[in-house]
């Protein structure tokens, strides 16, 4: 109920309207209601109750504390978004830093807890395994709509808590309504997330986003909360996943209180949580990388075995919960050791393949992905962070991932032939001339040409070896009706023969 204000003729009936006006405005009654009472109370203690007009004075005096106070607020706002990305961010070898990034992935944990099962399943499964909007809805056998609604839900909770936990000043605003800035930063970074941006609702989303600063920073802060999550660890995240709907959350204990024991401070500081928090660092790392027309297979300490195409380059690193490689560039065949308690990730720019035990081959040049599977089963994970898909493959299907493209649907595939290289060789099935001439290239010292247009597009089939790269020039005309040319500039041309 508003609380009523210094009786005074002629104010009295603009109080009430006032505070409409200002609660619309300003999204909080109780702003509203401070601002009315105390614009009154002031005027009337400075004797200002016969002024000629009452309805401008009060309503140009309340709308100028309100924007002061929106100003304040907007500041603290954003002091509190600036803690929280500097926490996200936290400084090599500072422990402040990096106990306030353990706070935060703390505050984020307990956040999750408090959310409804469904809230917290939906949210992880789109962080931890890029599923669209229509997968969770099949898995939980829910409408698309309440996917989005759950989404929508567990983002504004995580980040009102991450922003109290983060702010100096924590009051807490539990006015805002559903067309408030912060709400509609969540409306549209869930759709984003799920996949449910079309071609008209990006234009939409693209217009919303420039129509006013204060809905840019509201998005950036719902990406800073979806990248702090990245600060708890996955099997933590997993272990919430994995809780049946008979099971209740209950709040987390936080391990990282205000009142740390020195004993953290000291192991922060010594900076064992980074990159990754409170996750020890790699027991064996190891850079390996193959010339032009070369190959090399390489065994790994875990067992699993890595065999390298021409002009590749990988990052090995075997932690004690996880083994991960870094694909830089170039092709790999991976036979992986099975180890259920320590999964296999392969990195390939915004591309991801993750397994437990299997055999598969990927293939990156620049940042577009190809991934065969020969044995096992692989989860084939690639796109913006925003928007990642996921695609599970078994024994027999191929997948592609190309910048600025959806993750394509597997399809069954000769993986054999893919993963000829291996055995020496380069397998091609009703492939144009110019593909085929491509693909010697990245064995070849000397690129081969191809100047026909006629000839590029023609079609052919064939078997060439790559143990001796330079030799396949003499194997090429027995597979298509081609010369071979050495002009007097050097190098090699394909000609009509």
């Amino acid at each position: 109920m508003s609380r009523p204000p210094p009786s005074e003729k002629g104010w009295l009936a603009h109080y009430r309207g006032l505070i409409g006006t200002w609660t619309r405005r300003s999204a909080s009654r109780h702003d509203a209601e401070d601002a009315a009472h105390d614009v009154v109370a002031n005027m009337l203690r400075n004797g200002e109750s016969a002024v000629l007009d009452p309805k401008a004075y009060l309503y140009g005096a309340s709308q100028n504390r309100l924007n002061g106070e929106f100003r304040r607020q907007s500041r603290r706002e954003v002091l509190s978004l600036d803690a929280l990305t500097d926490a996200e961010h936290p400084t090599q070898g500072d422990p402040e830093s990096s106990i306030r990034a353990a706070q935060l992935a703390d505050a984020l944990k307990s956040a999750l807890a408090e959310l409804p099962l469904k809230c917290q399943q939906v949210f992880l499964w789109n962080k931890l395994e890029g599923y669209t909007q229509a997968e969770i809805a099949q898995k939980l056998g829910l409408t698309q709509s309440m996917v989005e609604k759950y989404m929508k839900r567990a983002l504004t909770h995580i980040h009102d808590r991450l922003q109290d936990h983060a702010r100096t000043d924590s009051r807490v605003d539990a006015s805002r309504t559903p067309a408030s800035p912060r709400d509609q930063a969540a409306h549209w970074f869930a759709r984003e997330r799920l996949g449910q941006l079309d071609d008209a609702q990006r234009r939409a989303f693209d217009a919303w986003l420039a129509a006013d600063p204060e809905h840019e920073r509201q998005y950036r802060a719902m990406q800073a909360v979806w990248r702090v999550a990245d600060r708890l660890p996955e099997d933590e995240m997993r272990e919430i996943l994995a809780r049946s709907d008979d099971a209740p959350a209950r709040p987390g204990r936080r391990r990282f209180a205000v009142g740390l024991s020195a004993a953290c401070a000291l192991t922060l500081a010594a900076g064992v949580i980074a990159p990754r928090l409170w996750s020890p660092a790699a027991g064996f790392t190891q850079s390996l990388a193959t010339a032009r027309g070369e190959r090399k297979r390489v065994a790994l300490p875990d067992g699993s075995l890595v065999e390298l195409n021409t002009d590749t380059q990988i990052q090995v690193a075997l932690y004690a919960d996880r083994r991960e490689i870094d694909l830089l560039t170039g092709e790999a065949l991976f036979t992986v050791s099975p180890d259920a308690a320590r999964p296999f990730t392969v990195n390939a720019g915004a591309a991801q393949v993750r397994v437990t035990g299997t055999r598969f081959n990927v293939r990156r040049e620049g940042d577009a992905v190809a991934l065969a599977v020969d044995e096992g089963s692989v989860a084939f994970s690639a796109g913006s962070w925003w928007n990642r898909t996921t695609r599970h493959l078994t024994a027999g299907f191929a997948a592609r991932y190309a910048p600025g493209a959806p993750l394509a649907a597997p399809h069954q595939e000769n993986v054999a032939a893919i993963t000829a290289w291996q055995r020496g060789r380069l397998v091609f099935r009703d492939t144009p001339l110019s593909q085929v001439v491509a693909e010697l290239n990245r064995y070849l010292r000397t690129p081969l040409r191809i100047d026909d247009r006629k000839l590029a597009q023609l079609r052919v089939a064939g078997t060439l070896p790559i143990d001796e790269p330079e030799s396949v020039l003499d194997v090429l005309p027995h597979i298509a009706p081609v010369i071979v040319l050495y002009p007097a500039g050097g190098g090699a041309v394909l000609a009509p023969r």
